[in-house]
């Protein structure tokens, strides 16, 4: 068959056949574990999937988050999950992975679920262009056979572009299985290819020199930048590694607190930079009006008619972004009400919640009390009976006594005695014993509605948090919007003044030259008339 993909081969068919030949044996063991995790993992993967489905829907945008090409330009648009910025197909396994880690694999709330989503999930819509070269790429990258690169030199050595490599950690295999079999062979290929005998004289060293580099990047932590001896000279580099080395402080661990400041400087500082951004803009558009003060109808001459018009359609175009800002800022408000509003029920609703799970566990307290202090009651009358029924023997046998002996002996008073404190001890200890299982009981109810609770208003935490992020998100885009036109309008403005400001300094320096000539004039005609 070659490469057609039309014509079955007998590789097909052989698989086929070994498929069928599989066994059918009920599985046990470890087996038997592995195919339930699967079989969890799939089921658990299926209904968070479909609990999400509708919600990564509404995530689609009119173009593609790659390549920008809108519904016009491309045949479809779809909307799928990404990672790290990059479509990716597989992040819900990533976010199940995450969301089990934060609360636990048996943990399977939706509400919970959704919550969690919403905040840890990133969107990306993609269309087919961009779709079928990320499957052209996978292709090609799959079908690279070997032997098609340089052949490997024997002067081959290690160089700074491998500490830009990922580390792995080390792998042992054992020799004779089929992957160390498969090793060997690839090795003892790639040794005749080379050449020469091996192991190397120097390759104990550059063994060790690897395991030296990697354990000091390890421990630093700070990737070193290649080519930097092609760009700067050695003092300098060497100046600039140390100042690196006095300035590697290491990871930053931040509380809560801490996390919680710095966010809020953040928003802050967004929220003044795009003021003076506004400030900026209004100068502008003060120095424009002002502009067009200065140039009369009657001065078209000197400064042209169209020029004058362009600057009258720059202050209403100016005009028209301001309104348009107002606008958007209005709707920026009815938005974040709608958030927090969201935000808002989806805390009462958790409230209420909590609230009645605490009602329902102390009504089971309640009435667990309830019933166990009746059984105990009725057990207590039970040894009470029994004790009275002792005492009516332990006196019918010394009145015997008496009458038989003349007195009680005083072997069978103690004997009587201890017989009375082991029934009063037997009373004691149930009543004991009953109260130690009310309490434990208690406690282990009480400690699963902690359980419960801390789930929820974990929850809570996050529908702040992705309400905050959402917040957020509004306001970046509203101020990127806002920004984007602005700059444009702009830059078209400052073009416009640059010029309108050098003819109206001219034409005033013009009449000022004009008004001396004409005053002069006027002096040397009152002379002469003189």
């Amino acid at each position: 068959a070659g490469d057609r993909s039309d014509i079955s081969s007998d590789d097909d068919d052989e698989d086929m056949a070994k498929r069928r030949d599989w066994s059918r044996s009920p599985l046990v063991g470890a087996n038997l574990a592995i195919a339930q995790c699967w079989l969890k993992k799939a089921r658990k993967r299926r209904v968070f999937g479909l609990l999400v489905e509708g919600y990564i829907h509404n995530q689609k945008q009119d173009k593609c988050s790659t390549c920008s090409r809108d519904e016009k330009m491309c045949t479809s648009l779809r909307v799928g999950l990404a990672r790290d910025g990059l479509f990716d197909p597989y992040a819900i396994d990533y976010i199940i992975e995450k969301f089990d880690e934060r609360y636990s694999k048996t943990e399977n709330d939706p509400n919970l679920w959704k919550s969690f989503f919403r905040s840890n999930a990133e969107f990306s819509t993609i269309c087919n262009v961009c779709t079928n070269r990320i499957e052209r790429n996978k292709l090609n990258r799959d079908i690279r056979f070997p032997g098609q690169g340089r052949l490997t030199r024997p002067d081959d050595i290690s160089s700074d572009e491998d500490e830009e490599e990922l580390r792995f950690d080390p792998l042992i295999i054992n020799r004779f299985s089929d992957e160390g079999k498969m090793m060997c062979k690839w090795l003892e290929s790639a040794r005749k290819r080379m050449g020469g005998e091996f192991p190397r004289p120097i390759a104990k060293e550059q063994v060790d020199q690897y395991v030296n580099r990697m354990r000091q990047k390890k421990l630093n932590g700070v990737p070193n930048y290649k080519n930097q001896a092609s760009l700067i000279s050695n003092a300098v580099k060497d100046t600039e590694e140390e100042e690196r080395k006095d300035f590697n402080w290491g990871d930053l661990k931040l509380s809560n607190t801490s996390k919680t400041l710095a966010l809020r400087w953040i928003s802050l500082a967004r929220v003044n930079a795009f003021r003076l951004f506004l400030e900026k803009g209004d100068e502008i558009r003060s120095l424009l009006r002002s502009s067009l003060n200065s140039m009369n109808l009657e001065d078209d001459w000197y400064f042209g008619q169209t020029f004058r018009m362009d600057g009258e359609n720059l202050s209403q175009e100016g005009d028209i972004l301001s309104q348009n800002r107002i606008n958007r800022e209005a709707d920026e408000t009815v938005q974040v009400q709608n958030v927090a509003s969201e935000r808002d029920k989806f805390e009462q609703e958790i409230t209420e919640k909590i609230n009645s799970k605490k009602i329902i566990m102390e009504a089971q307290i309640s009435e667990n009390a309830e019933k166990a202090n009746k059984q105990m009651e009725l057990r207590c009358q039970e040894l009470h009976k029994n004790s009275e029924n002792i005492k009516l023997k332990i006196q019918e046998e010394e009145r015997r006594e008496r009458e038989e002996e003349g007195a009680i002996s005083s072997e069978m008073a103690t004997l009587h005695k201890e017989t009375m404190q082991e029934a009063d001890a037997l009373i004691r200890a149930e009543v004991e014993k009953h109260e130690h299982e009310l309490q434990n009981k208690n406690v282990a109810r009480k400690k699963v509605f902690a359980q419960e609770e801390a789930v929820l208003l974990r929850s809570i935490e996050d529908q702040n948090r992705q309400s905050q992020m959402n917040i957020s998100n509004i306001q970046r885009m509203n101020r990127s919007s806002v920004q984007s036109s602005e700059r444009e309008w702009r830059g078209r403005t400052a073009t416009w003044l640059h010029t309108a400001t050098r003819k109206v300094r001219l034409k005033a320096e013009e009449e000022k030259k004009q008004q001396q000539k004409t005053g002069l004039a006027k002096r040397r005609g009152f002379k002469k008339n003189l």
